[in-house]
């Protein structure tokens, strides 16, 4: 009985990728929404905005507050976290489905695609993956959002959790 329910299972979770097959191929639709055409295109990284917290509070206040920094202190020290998410540099995209890139002083280069989870752009290269969401796309400006946690656990055992949203403005 024990082995005809085992059948049963397998044969069941095999249905399920024949009926529902997924795919990585290069002609997969595209989100809804999104223009790939507007994305072909010599990109430029203009700005970024970040925001840092811990436990849900402010870097900086977070900074004064749990880790006893003078506000002086906790400025400079906000002010060298955000330098390690910003960006500079250029992305270079292509209609071909390649793109290169410099990023803060990196050269990348590999295949591009938009796709699940939607709205997310996808720069696959050997070194690593860039992987953001897409907020807006035009034909001359891209904004793009990344989110980085970070979670530690102290000695007495209670969790630390660092996030990081950052929001990049490209301009063609």
């Amino acid at each position: 009985m024990k082995t005809k329910l085992n059948s049963l299972i397998v044969g069941l979770f095999l249905s399920l990728f024949i009926i529902y097959p997924t795919s990585c191929s290069s002609d997969d639709p595209q989100p809804e929404g999104i223009n790939t055409e507007e994305i072909i295109g010599d990109w430029t990284f203009e700005n970024s905005n970040v925001v840092v917290t811990i436990n849900d509070i402010p870097f900086i206040e977070y900074q004064i507050q749990v880790n006893g920094l003078t506000e002086e202190d906790a400025k400079l020290k906000t002010s060298l976290i955000e330098l390690l998410y910003k960006i500079r540099g250029t992305i270079s995209i292509k209609d071909d489905k390649t793109f290169s890139a410099v990023m803060n002083d990196k050269v990348k280069s590999g295949k591009w695609y938009i796709g699940d989870p939607q709205y997310h752009l996808f720069l696959n290269s050997k070194i690593d993956p860039y992987i953001t969401e897409i907020i807006t796309l035009t034909n001359n400006k891209l904004e793009i959002k990344e989110e980085f946690i970070n979670i530690t656990y102290n000695v007495d055992g209670t969790k630390t959790e660092q996030v990081a949203i950052v929001n990049h403005i490209l301009t063609k």
